[in-house]
């Protein structure tokens, strides 16, 4: 069975040992500032996107899965960027799944912790490649008006292995990411 089965498997029954209640949908944005280090530590972007962006190796797009408060939810992060000019075509998508814990929950700010295991799908009209990506954030949450939402804030590590069609280096990336999820 690959890694990624297998770690869909462990996010989806972290999610199902919560208590017996009823789950809720999430959907969310974040923007960022990040500083993206090359593998070789050859050279350092700085990078600020709002929303995130794909071009970074960032999502923008955030769907959740939690119980009805959020405190441990299951979600999905995406972002794509295609580019095409004059017959010459570039596309970057990014997916991943994580969960992410909330502690102190009855708390006006909520310590929160979160991992994530995904994938970066980058090419060209000729060749494409997938590379594996891993990051990990802590954070604190704000719970926005009679439970409608919630405003993040995280300090995020997030890791890129080298590959693709463009030879990219392995990136190392340390940033600084807000975002809102409204609870639907």
């Amino acid at each position: 069975m690959s890694r990624a089965v297998l770690a869909i498997v462990a996010l989806l029954s972290l999610v199902a040992s919560t208590p017996a209640r009823a789950g809720s949908w999430s959907l969310g944005a974040q923007l960022g500032w990040m500083a993206i280090q090359s593998g070789e530590g050859s050279y350092t972007t700085t990078v600020l996107a709002m929303p995130s962006s794909a071009l970074s190796y960032q999502p923008g797009l955030r769907l959740g899965f939690g119980d009805a408060r959020h405190t441990r939810e299951a979600c999905f992060e995406g972002g794509m960027l295609m580019i095409d000019e004059a017959g010459s075509l570039v596309t970057i998508a990014i997916g991943s799944f994580g969960y992410q814990h909330v502690f102190m929950r009855e708390a006006a700010w909520n310590p929160l912790a979160n991992v994530w295991a995904g994938f970066v799908n980058e090419g060209g009209e000729e060749r494409s490649g997938i590379s594996p990506s891993l990051g990990a954030g802590l954070g604190v949450r704000h719970v926005v008006h009679e439970d409608r939402g919630a405003l993040r804030f995280e300090v995020r590590y997030d890791y890129l292995k080298a590959g693709g069609p463009f030879e990219r280096p392995k990136l190392a990336t340390v940033g600084f990411r807000f975002g809102f999820d409204l609870w639907l």
